[in-house]
């Protein structure tokens, strides 16, 4: 019996790795000192800047208290 999407596409496709698994990132580790060290010397450079997302420490309006008329 054919799996479908399993049989056709995974081992055909040049999108992916055939149903592979990727190898670890090592800053995905626990035992990664990445983020540690990059915060306190900068080694190795990691782009720092805020997030467009950031409020500066504010909270934002509840919704409830600011809905549309």
């Amino acid at each position: 019996m054919a799996n479908g999407i399993l049989d056709n596409q995974l081992p055909n496709s040049t999108l992916g790795l055939q149903g592979q698994t990727p190898n670890v990132n090592p800053g995905a580790l626990k035992s990664s000192t990445l983020h540690n060290q990059s915060s306190l010397n900068n080694e190795p450079a990691i782009e720092q800047s805020p997030s467009g997302l950031d409020l500066n420490g504010l909270t934002p309006d509840k919704y409830l208290d600011n809905r549309p008329q």
